[in-house]
């Protein structure tokens, strides 16, 4: 047991992020370099105070090539979006961004013509997903890889990541494109897609209140079937949970047969098979696929504990609870004797975090725990857990059973599941408020003395210090630099 003598910060244990803009933020404005200096504190103007005039060019030296409309190239290396124009200020005082592209040999591939900018995996592929306001006023959306090969859009309509698919849906078709992560169209579906796993691709359509769902061979895209339900689940072990009308439930397979649960109210997602499941009685359990109850409906409630496994923590009493692996024979997980009924929070590698009665926070599996002295929120990261805290940051390997030093700077979480497989984050000095980059090694990489940083992969970071905006490498170098317009 590893006991942790600083204090730390508050209350809750969090695991990753959907995706989401990435936005400096400038509510401080900062021009010291001493990291232990005061802040000081610059008001910005209300939103409704002041009006901005986009100017054609960000910077006469770059602009020659620039456009509106990025074009897919096999020379870019790599591109990113960073935040070249503010055009005005929200309530809260913080700024609105329009994004250019850049490409890692520092040239300015378009104009700051992007109101958000998104990164996001689609598998093992870094995609960006870039929203822009056309002339006539409407939203288009365009998909590109992160080295600028292939382009999908603009499009006016929507496009989407899950999984390991792109989703193209134009205004007012009920057709879905989907293209995999090299950006290559592999087919159509009928309606919108829910779900891409096990194999077997779900989409949905509703037409005249009826809702008809659509299961198609992930690989080949070839329709399998179709189906009337009011939802339907994502593929697990074969089977996926499906809704027939209200109250009664039940699991389908990828032919589209549907088996019936007796008595049950109400089902989860299936895991490998599986499904927690509720009761007439208003008693949870687990059922198979075949509708056969595997933990009996004799629990007060149920919480699923895991990524893609039949883990369940149950409660017997208000205050006595147990975690149960279904998929190994129901076996019972060992916890900790001061578990009382506490909701556990699943981390990777089946392990689990709680509060105890002391009010410090515990990391623990089958074999060993982790005890920490005080309250901490855990983020997941590159293979790592990473505490936050009021004091710093520290990085946990529970591989190796290791706990770093404590970093005396604030921990900003990732706020996309591309981020989350990245090294790097953004940490912050407590005194001035700047901005610098940290890695899951915790080593400072980069020292907190930027307005704002943030990763965008393969070692660059989209940075603004001092009315400067661009593109800098690990060792802070600028690859691209451009006076922030709009300021």
């Amino acid at each position: 047991m590893i006991k942790r003598i600083a204090g730390m910060v508050a209350v809750s244990v969090v695991l990753s992020g959907a995706i989401a803009l990435y936005a400096p933020a400038l509510t401080t404005r900062q021009t010291q370099s001493d990291e232990n200096a005061e802040p000081q504190m610059t008001l910005q103007p209300a939103a409704q105070q002041v009006a901005y005039t986009i100017p054609e060019r960000i910077s006469a030296d770059l602009a020659g090539g620039a456009q509106d409309v990025l074009q897919p190239a096999a020379a870019y290396k790599k591109i990113f979006p960073y935040a070249a124009s503010i055009v005005g200020w929200k309530d809260d005082g913080t700024p609105v961004y329009r994004y250019a592209i850049a490409d890692a040999d520092g040239e300015q591939l378009t104009q700051a013509v992007y109101t958000q900018a998104q990164r996001a995996l689609c598998g093992s592929k870094q995609v960006w997903l870039l929203t822009s306001v056309a002339a006539d006023g409407s939203t288009q959306m365009t998909c590109a890889a992160d080295d600028g090969s292939w382009v999908i859009g603009p499009i006016t309509g929507t496009i989407a990541v899950k999984d390991s698919c792109i989703l193209r849906q134009l205004s007012g078709e009920s057709v879905t494109t989907v293209y995999n992560g090299d950006g290559k169209s592999l087919g159509s579906v009928m309606g919108s897609m829910q779900s891409c796993a096990d194999g077997v691709l779900v989409s949905e359509q509703e037409l005249d209140g009826k809702k008809t769902w659509y299961f198609y061979d992930a690989s080949t895209m070839a329709a399998l079937t179709q189906i009337d339900a009011v939802q339907v689940g994502a593929f697990s072990g074969g089977s996926a949970t499906v809704q027939v009308s209200e109250g009664q439930w039940g699991a389908v397979n990828k032919k589209g047969v549907i088996t019936l649960f007796n008595r049950v109210v109400w089902a989860d997602e299936m895991r490998g098979g599986y499904a927690l499941a509720k009761d007439t009685n208003g008693k949870f359990g687990v059922v198979d696929a075949a509708g056969k109850v595997v933990l009996d409906f004799t629990y007060s409630n149920g919480k699923h504990c895991s990524d893609s496994e039949a883990l369940y923590q149950l409660w017997t009493a208000q205050d006595s609870c147990e975690v149960v692996s279904v998929g190994w024979k129901n076996k019972k997980l060992v916890l900790p004797s001061d578990v009382k009924g506490q909701e556990l929070t699943p981390l990777p590698d089946n392990y689990f975090a709680y509060t105890n009665a002391a009010g410090h926070s515990v990391i623990f599996d089958d074999l060993k725990s982790i005890e920490l002295e005080g309250e901490a929120v855990f983020y997941q990261q590159n293979g790592k857990l990473i505490g936050a805290m009021s004091e710093g940051y520290q990085i946990f390997d529970l591989d190796e059973e290791t706990l770093s030093g404590l970093r005396a700077y604030a921990y900003m979480a990732c706020d996309t599941e591309a981020a989350e497989k990245d090294g790097y984050f953004t940490i912050v000095n407590p005194v001035t408020g700047l901005q610098g980059i940290g890695n899951t090694k915790a080593k400072t990489v980069l020292r907190a003395g930027y307005d704002s940083i943030e990763s965008v992969g393969g070692g660059y970071f989209t940075a603004v210090q001092n009315g400067w905006t661009g593109i800098i490498d690990s060792h802070g170098t600028w690859m691209l630099r451009t006076q922030l317009t709009g300021v």
